[in-house]
């Protein structure tokens, strides 16, 4: 029981599944009482604990999913350590968990971008509600974290690719075009945002570009390619293999 026997619970789960949740609570007898019944709760659940703010911030690591503070306590309330937190890691879920409810303290965390909110109970019961109250506010979390962590990645492809990757709308306008249009056709990507690119190719290129463009965009899903000649930034002409594909229906 308590912070000094968590590594000896029994976990069913993966490493991964784990949830690493701090609770900072300024009364050692229940925030010891608390790790052991939200353990019960979930197996998943790994329930690191801390009796003061500062402690809390000091034992505050990447590994954490999960922070659940008491309101009052002394020399800095959950409040104030909630902004602490959210201005190093705004994200990460903070539950406030406190047996002192009111409007001006719920209206207060709210304000302050607490994720949720819940009144300490007078029986076993509210560990239930805590425990799905932490699992749901994980989820979101690390699902958040799995999109933006996918989104870098593919960032990151695109950056480093030698292939020239561009997002047109309807009207021809460059919306987006990787860094490797410097490389292969001179100009610096910020250059080429808000141009038309049928102004750049060729003008005995443009009207079969243009018919296959319109198709692309008549069709959802349509791919199509294409070869034209494009003007390179010192004015020569390259011959560009295109490959388009309509993605309008995609957000």
């Amino acid at each position: 029981m308590g912070a000094s026997m968590l590594g000896m619970v029994p976990m069913a789960a993966s490493d991964r599944d784990t949830i690493h949740i701090l609770h900072i609570d300024d009364e050692p007898n229940f925030v010891e009482m608390a790790a052991e019944f939200l353990e019960r709760e979930d197996s998943r659940f790994s329930v690191q604990t801390a009796t003061s703010a500062r402690a809390g911030r000091n034992a505050l690591t990447d590994e954490v999913d999960c922070i659940v503070s008491d309101y009052d306590m002394p020399a800095q309330n959950g409040i104030a350590l909630l902004e602490a937190i959210r201005a190093e890691r705004p994200d990460l879920p903070f539950i406030l968990y406190t047996g002192k409810g009111s409007e001006e303290v719920a209206s207060e965390a709210i304000s302050a971008g607490v994720t949720d909110y819940l009144q300490k109970g007078g029986d076993t019961s509210q560990y239930t509600v805590l425990a799905n109250r932490i699992t749901n506010a994980v989820t979101q979390y690390r699902a958040q974290r799995e999109v933006e962590a996918t989104e870098r990645r593919y960032q990151r492809l695109i950056e480093e690719s030698t292939d020239m990757i561009s997002v047109v709308g309807e009207d021809g306008a460059f919306q987006y075009i990787s860094p490797a249009v410097e490389h292969i056709l001179g100009y610096a990507a910020a250059e080429l945002l808000g141009e038309n690119g049928f102004d750049y190719i060729h003008p005995e290129d443009r009207p079969v570009a243009m018919d296959r463009f319109a198709e692309l965009v008549a069709n959802p899903e349509e791919r199509v390619t294409a070869e034209f000649r494009f003007k390179h930034e010192d004015g020569t002409w390259i011959w560009l293999g295109v490959r388009g594909r309509n993605l309008r229906a995609d957000p």
